[in-house]
């Protein structure tokens, strides 16, 4: 979990910096030949082990029967949904709204990535002693980021702090969720992380194709604007249904 949390913050940066150097090609081949070292590895390295409480489709109909899971899969949905609103457009953003250089706009992804190792930290540090508070913090850290993106992107200085907060916030926040969805179904962790999986890759492509749709129809300025709003509503359902099915 935490390494699928540092790579959706690495990713951007290190694939914009390695396409500034040497070109988007080379980015590309450079992603199939670590992924090809990544396979052999795990082919040669890992043990073979037999899944404990993996589940199995016949696991789908009691999972469906779990409202805390369910209402914990629409906040995963809409939550990376906000966060990709505005983060797939963060460079235009940075180059366009805060005038950011080129070289700027890298260190400024790079902090982002920076962030996530932080966020990490923290996790590991935090989130066993508070599991609520945490979550609720990483929450709220994403939905401000968002909220103060226009309001406070012009200065190059506010920016880099807020995308510092902002990359805390998600990577805290994909840690958290992962985590609760193994404890609202221990009885089948492979199936429930397998749609976590589903569901969080739906909000990544949602959100790019909201962001594409804000910036069409509203402006670049307001995707931080509309990755809050839909963050607070993302919250809202989650906020509910702990409320409505709280565990006793």
């Amino acid at each position: 979990s935490m390494g699928t949390a540092l790579a959706t913050v690495l990713g951007l940066p290190l694939g914009r910096l390695i396409g500034q150097l040497l070109g988007w090609r080379t980015t590309f081949t450079l992603i199939a030949v670590a992924a090809a070292i990544v396979m052999l590895a795990v082919f040669l390295l890992l043990p073979r082990l037999p899944s404990r409480n993996a589940g199995s489709l016949t696991s789908l109909p009691l999972l469906a029967r779990r409202p805390l899971l369910l209402g914990l899969y629409g906040f995963t949905a809409l939550i990376i949904a906000a966060h990709f609103t505005a983060y797939s457009y963060i460079e235009p953003f940075a180059r366009h709204f805060s005038h950011l250089g080129e070289g700027a706009t890298t260190a400024l992804l790079l902090v982002f990535g920076l962030s996530g190792m932080v966020a990490s930290v923290l996790f590991a540090r935090l989130h066993a002693r508070m599991p609520t508070r945490f979550l609720t913090c990483a929450v709220v850290l994403l939905c401000a980021s968002l909220l103060l993106l226009r309001p406070l992107g012009a200065s190059p200085l506010a920016l880099f702090a807020l995308v510092f907060c902002w990359g805390i916030g998600i990577a805290a926040l994909s840690l958290a969720l992962m985590v609760r969805v193994l404890h609202l179904a221990p009885d089948a962790t492979d199936v429930a992380t397998a749609i976590f999986s589903g569901i969080y890759n739906i909000g990544i492509g949602g959100g790019a194709l909201i962001g594409q749709q804000v910036m069409q129809h509203g402006g670049l300025a307001l995707i931080g604007i509309s990755g809050a709003l839909l963050g607070a509503a993302g919250t809202a359902l989650f906020a509910w249904t702990q409320w409505r099915w709280q565990e006793k």
